[in-house]
This record gives C-alpha cells, structure tokens and sequence, in this order.
C-alpha cells in the first residue's frame, strides 16, 4: 500500500490535536470521544462535527 504512511500521519495528527499527550486522557471516556472525532473527522471531512451534533 503505497501513500499508507501518510494517511496514518495525517490521522495521528488530526488525533493529536483532539487528545494531547499532555492531557493524560488514557483511563477515561473523553478519550474514546476524542478519538472518534479524530477518526470522523479523517472520514467524513470538515463536516464531521455537524453530523455528530
């Protein structure tokens, strides 16, 4: 699979930004929420939010 790494990357930091390592989320449910944003957000594009809500 050519190009994979940079979709990871692009997900890795679309994650990041949601759920900062600083934070220190690992043990709650806000977690799985930000990670899920992250991986809608990869999905569906800038209207992830509004089909959440």
């Amino acid at each position: 699979m050519l190009g994979s790494t940079q979709a990871n990357e692009s997900l890795n930091k679309s994650i990041a930004s949601k759920a900062p390592k600083q934070l220190h989320l690992s043990g709650s449910a806000n977690l799985n929420f930000r990670v899920a944003a992250g991986v809608a957000q990869k999905n569906l594009g800038s209207c992830y939010l509004t089909n959440v809500i």
